[in-house]
């Protein structure tokens, strides 16, 4: 099952202290951003279009969601890579729970 953007912003949410209203606002401050392209990137990664990503994080523009991807692809430390396996698990338990929940009522 291939997450939704919503998804993949829930889990980012969950991951970070912030709140979903947060990422999808308009604060830039250093830690937020990051958390933020983390969950950009993350989402690219289901084929959805940069237009689609950027409309989800709160309107930004393609070009933002186009720099949020190089930028968390250029950098190889470990914060990233931590931070970005964080929410691959969260979403990972957030389809899990949902496919529990649909085989119930099924």
């Amino acid at each position: 099952m291939t997450p939704s953007i919503s998804d993949i912003i829930a889990a980012t949410a969950d991951a970070s202290h912030y709140s979903i209203d947060e990422l999808t606002g308009d604060r830039k401050f250093a830690d937020l951003a990051h958390w933020r392209a983390c969950g950009m990137y993350l989402a690219l990664k289901t084929g959805k279009s940069t237009t689609q990503v950027g409309q989800a994080f709160g309107w930004r523009d393609h070009t933002t969601v186009i720099y949020a991807r190089r930028r968390i692809e250029a950098q190889t430390d470990a914060l990233t890579a931590e931070r970005v396996a964080m929410i691959c698990t969260r979403v990972a338990q957030r389809l899990a729970s949902r496919a529990i929940l649909q085989e119930r009522a099924a």
